[in-house]
């Protein structure tokens, strides 16, 4: 590859991008969740945002259904908490858990919240994430 050769593949201008065939997102839960999405909830302090978010993505990992809407593709989620304290994510996913009977795929959500970095010597390295 000669220097230079691989941004001038990757910078396109808008006609040349347009051009580019790419694949159909996957629905994941019909109608409105599609992969390689992001989406926010905005509501007022303590309505049960995080809840709703944890509850949704347990639904989607296990391919059941959410209220309304089937889940057409389950797939593994990030929950990515930028506001609520590691603990209270914590409480929300053992809320549940035992809500859901004891079961919940902890392993297909993973979790980003800021506060996790200052404990990142008490993580293990190991693909569960479990505590060393």
């Amino acid at each position: 590859m000669k220097p230079g050769e691989q941004q001038k593949n990757v910078i396109l201008n808008s006609e040349g991008f347009c051009a580019v065939e790419l694949p159909h997102k996957r629905p994941v839960l019909f109608p409105w969740l599609e992969e390689q999405s992001i989406h926010y909830i905005i509501g007022w302090r303590n309505v049960g945002k995080s809840f709703w978010a944890l509850t949704l993505l347990e639904s989607v990992t296990r391919g059941q259904r959410f209220g309304a809407w089937d889940v057409t593709t389950p797939v593994p989620c990030l929950f990515l908490d930028a506001e609520m304290c590691a603990q209270d994510t914590q409480d929300r996913l053992n809320q549940l858990k035992f809500s859901r009977g004891g079961s919940i795929r902890y392993m297909c959500i993973r979790i980003i919240t800021p506060i996790i970095w200052a404990f990142r010597e008490r993580i293990s390295s190991t693909p569960s994430g479990a505590p060393g």
